[in-house]
């Protein structure tokens, strides 16, 4: 069977797992199915059970948090006792993320605060605030809090609920729905918490003014260069005589061919509270389109108008190709 657009080794377990529970569901088409095919990472609310899921997990983890690699061994032996214990990445990043009061503290990798020793040593630092000496009389290298902070769920479970969800859209259906304009703020909400272990499995914390610099200041640069001349014509009208003429080479919005990038363009510029995950999973995406070397290959006018067409902002309308433009061209 062949893959689509599976480039990672976690996204390449998890799919793997995917095919393997759902293998005697009676519509199932595999790879086929638009979910799987946009999969890149454990999902942030499952269980891992198995040393493959453990193995995506930590991997997913560290990509999201963008945490150093070099304690990845250590970081494995210490989170595999969470995920034996029922905690999923979701309840994970809140133990870190947050003190038993609900107060907030700065993520390891926020750009401001300095660390002076590792990620493993700051990860027992945030544990000992959750630890109960009362209940606990072990070191703290071993401690594990009793009880999830997050609701979570096993793999077999979340696999048929998002077939269940998203099973009737396939790679390439034409007839797929397309967004409904401005549906209301609840209907958004559950919109997007469908599809919520895809792109933002580790909460809804808020975006910290560094962490969106600069994705503001491309927005910012674009209204500046509005009435200017638009990179490419948005109406068909607009187009060349011959509509199979190739946009220049080079052409950023190229890389709105890549599911993961044309994914999370949709659900950045379509949320209503955006955070920081949103952020760092455009980025990611992009990252990732670049480096595989899809820069460069060529697509036609109507391509884009299409792909950019479902990119819209809250309100229903379309993101300007300008705008799309800038970040496809400089979010690193």
């Amino acid at each position: 069977m062949t893959q689509i657009g599976i480039v990672t080794l976690d996204a390449r377990i998890v799919v793997k797992e995917i095919l393997a529970v759902l293998r005697h569901v009676p519509d199932f088409r595999g790879e086929q199915h638009l979910w799987i095919a946009n999969t890149r990472e454990w999902p942030g609310k499952v269980i891992p059970s198995t040393d493959d899921h453990i193995d995506a997990a930590v991997l997913t983890l560290i990509s999201r948090a963008e945490w150093p690699r070099t304690e990845i061994r250590d970081l494995t032996r210490l989170l595999t006792r969470f995920y034996q214990a029922g905690w999923c990445n979701d309840a994970i990043v809140h133990l870190l993320d947050r003190d038993p009061d609900g107060t907030r503290v700065p993520p390891f990798n926020d750009g401001k605060t300095k660390h002076d020793s590792g990620l493993l040593p700051y990860f027992r630092r945030r544990l000992n605030k959750w630890r109960d000496t009362e209940l606990h009389s072990g070191h703290d290298d071993d401690y594990v809090p009793p009880t999830p902070v997050r609701r979570a769920v096993n793999f077999a479970d979340w696999a048929h609920r998002m077939h269940a969800v998203h099973g009737a859209q396939l790679v390439g259906d034409p007839t797929r729905p397309r967004p409904t304009p401005n549906p209301p703020p609840s209907t958004r909400r559950h919109r997007y918490d469908n599809y919520s272990d895809q792109v933002n499995p580790y909460g809804t914390r808020r975006v910290t003014a560094l962490e969106m610099l600069a994705v503001t200041r491309l927005l910012q640069q674009d209204a500046r260069s509005r009435g200017g001349p638009t990179p490419i014509p948005v109406a068909p009208s607009e187009w060349p005589a011959d509509t199979s003429h190739r946009l220049p080479p080079g052409n950023m919005l190229v890389l709105l061919r890549d599911r993961a990038v044309h994914h999370a363009l949709r659900q950045f510029f379509g949320a209503t509270d955006r955070d920081h995950w949103h952020t760092r999973a455009l980025r990611t995406a992009i990252t990732r389109a670049k480096n595989s070397g899809l820069v460069g290959r060529p697509i036609t006018y109507p391509e884009v108008a299409e792909l950019a067409a479902t990119i819209t902002k809250p309100d229903g309308t379309p993101v300007p190709h300008t705008t799309l433009t800038f970040i496809l061209d400089r979010a690193r």
